[in-house]
C-alpha cells in the first residue's frame, strides 16, 4: 500500500481556518533569503530551544546545513507547493528519519514536481530502505504563526494555527477518541494528521 505523505488529512484546519486563497497554477518555488528562512524555520521551536538547533536552508540545488546545532533539534521550511511555507523542527529522532524524507522529497517540488510523483519517490524511498520511520515516538514543533500549506482537497493555501506533531504510527482517530464535534468545543484535541507509517498525531497550542 503507497500513503500521499504529503497530503495531511488536516481535519483541525479545515474545520478552523478558511482558506487564505486559491493557489495558483504551480510555478518555481521562490527562494527566500537564508537569514529570512532561517528566522522563518526557527519560529517553528519554542525560544528555549531555538538558539542551539540546526537549520536547513533551501538553495537552488536543494537543502543545505547552514547552522550546525548542538541539542539534536533541526529546522526547517518545508514545503508541499510552490506558494506554501511550512516552518518546523524535529527532534533529534525525527531528525534521522522523517525529516530525511522532507528534506529530499521537497527538492522535488523546487523543480515543480506533481503530488503523485513525490508521493511515489517516498514511497519506493521507503522500499529501498533509503528513508525510514521511527522505531519510537518523536516530536516535531510547529508552532509558528506563519504556516502556510497547501490543502487538496480545496486546491487553496491554508493558514494553519501553531500546532505540535507527534508520530504514532498506525494509530487512527477512533482510537485517539477523535470526532469533529468534540473538536470544535475542545481545540486542544489530538488528531490524526496524515494516514500510515509516517503518522502525525496534531495537537493545536493555541
Amino acid at each position: 500500500m503507497t500513503y500521499p505523505y504529503r497530503k495531511l488529512v488536516l481535519v483541525f484546519a479545515l474545520l478552523t481556518l478558511p482558506p487564505m486563497a486559491q493557489a495558483a497554477s504551480p510555478a518555481k518555488i521562490k527562494l527566500l533569503t537564508e537569514s529570512c528562512e532561517t528566522a522563518l524555520a526557527l519560529s517553528a521551536i519554542p525560544i528555549h530551544l531555538r538558539d542551539e538547533s540546526s537549520v536547513y536552508v533551501l538553495k537552488d540545488e536543494g537543502y543545505e546545513r547552514t547552522r550546525d546545532g548542538s541539542n539534536g533539534w533541526a529546522c526547517m521550511v518545508s514545503r508541499n507547493h510552490p506558494e506554501s511555507y511550512i516552518p518546523a523542527c524535529f527532534d533529534r529522532h525525527l531528525t534521522q528519519t522523517i525529516m530525511q524524507a522532507y528534506l529530499d522529497s521537497d527538492v522535488l517540488i523546487l523543480k515543480g514536481a506533481a503530488d503523485g510523483e513525490i508521493n511515489e519517490f517516498i514511497n519506493a524511498g521507503l522500499a529501498s530502505k533509503r528513508f525510514s520511520t521511527p522505531d519510537k515516538p518523536g516530536v516535531s514543533y510547529m508552532i509558528s504563526r506563519w504556516n502556510h500549506m497547501y490543502v487538496e482537497r480545496s486546491d487553496s493555501i491554508v493558514s494553519l494555527s501553531p500546532h505540535i506533531m507527534s508520530f504514532g504510527a498506525d494509530l487512527s482517530n477512533e482510537e485517539l477518541g477523535f470526532n469533529g464535534a468534540a473538536f470544535k468545543a475542545n481545540r486542544g484535541l489530538p488528531v490524526i494528521g496524515t494516514m500510515g507509517p509516517f503518522n502525525w498525531i496534531v495537537t493545536l497550542t493555541d
